[in-house]
C-alpha cells in the first residue's frame, strides 16, 4: 500500500509536468522494484528523476553543447533521465559529469555503463577532469575531484538532498566550487531542518539548511524558490524547497 500510494502520487505529479508515465524509460538493471508499465519496471524514484529531468531539459535545451555537473548523483538515475530527455528533444547534452563519494560511484558506473553502452565514459584516473575538450560524454569522478574542474566550465550544476545532510564546511566548499565553475545555472533541492552531530573527538558538526545554500549574490540571481515537488510521507518532518539560480551573463 505504501509503495502503491507513493508511486501513484509521483505518477500524477509527472502528468502535471506534461509527460505520461507510459513515456518513461528505465533500464532493467540491478533488480529494480516498482510498478509494471507495459514491459518495464518503473520505480517511484524514476518518476521523480523524470519530473526533475524535464525541468533540467527545459533549461539545457536553450544552451548549445550543454555541460552539466551533478554533485551526489547516487546510482545514476537522474543522469540517465536527463541524458535521455535531452537526446529525445534533439539537444543532447555534450557532457554530464557526476561527482560523488567513491563507494557510490561504483554503483553509478555499473548502472550507467550498462544502461548507456553507446556513450563514451571517463572514470577517475583515465584522464584529466575537463569539460568541452574531453573525449568523453559521461564522467564519473570522486567528490574531491571537483576542484580540478576549470572555471566557467559547466552550464548547470545540480544537487538534490545531500548538501543539507552534510557538514556545513563541506557544503560551503561545494558552493565555492559552484561559484567558480557554473557559467549559467545552479539548481538544488534541500531541506530546512537544522542538524547537529557529535563527532568521535567530541566536536560538534552542523549542517547548512537549504535556504542558506546561496551562491555568490554578486554573480547569481535567484529565479525561484518553491516547495519540493516530490517527497515521501516520512520526509514531511523535513520541509524542503527547490531553488534555481542564474548567473548574470556579461
Amino acid at each position: 500500500m505504501y509503495v502503491r500510494t507513493l508511486w501513484c502520487d509521483y505518477r500524477d505529479k509527472l502528468a502535471e509536468s506534461g509527460l505520461a508515465v507510459t513515456a518513461v524509460r528505465h533500464p532493467l538493471i540491478g533488480n529494480p522494484a516498482g510498478a509494471m508499465v507495459g514491459d518495464q519496471v518503473i520505480p517511484a524514484e524514476t518518476l521523480r528523476h523524470t519530473s526533475t529531468g524535464l525541468a533540467i531539459r527545459d533549461l539545457l535545451t536553450r544552451v548549445p553543447d550543454a555541460v552539466m555537473v551533478e554533485i551526489g548523483g547516487g546510482f545514476g538515475g537522474q543522469a540517465f533521465q536527463v541524458l535521455s530527455l535531452c537526446r529525445d528533444a534533439g539537444a543532447p547534452v555534450r557532457q554530464y559529469l557526476d561527482f560523488d563519494i567513491p563507494e557510490v560511484l561504483f554503483v553509478a558506473s555499473y548502472f550507467l555503463m550498462t544502461a548507456l553502452p553507446a556513450e563514451r565514459f571517463r572514470l577517475y584516473g583515465e584522464g584529466d577532469v575537463v569539460t568541452g575538450g574531453g573525449d568523453y560524454t559521461i564522467g564519473l569522478f570522486p567528490h574531491y575531484a571537483i576542484a580540478e574542474l576549470p572555471a566557467s566550465s559547466a552550464d548547470l550544476v545540480f544537487n538534490s538532498n545531500s548538501f543539507s545532510e552534510m557538514d556545513e564546511s563541506s557544503s560551503r566548499a561545494y558552493l565555492a566550487a559552484i561559484d567558480r565553475v557554473s557559467r549559467r545555472y545552479f539548481m538544488h533541492i534541500n531541506h530546512e531542518v537544522r542538524l547537529q552531530f557529535q563527532q568521535p573527538d567530541g566536536t560538534l558538526s552542523r549542517n547548512a539548511i537549504g535556504s542558506e545554500l546561496v551562491p555568490d549574490p554578486a554573480s547569481f540571481t535567484r529565479v525561484y524558490k518553491k516547495p519540493r515537488f516530490h517527497g515521501r510521507p516520512e520526509d514531511s518532518v523535513y520541509p524542503a524547497f527547490e531553488y534555481l539560480y542564474e548567473r548574470a551573463l556579461p
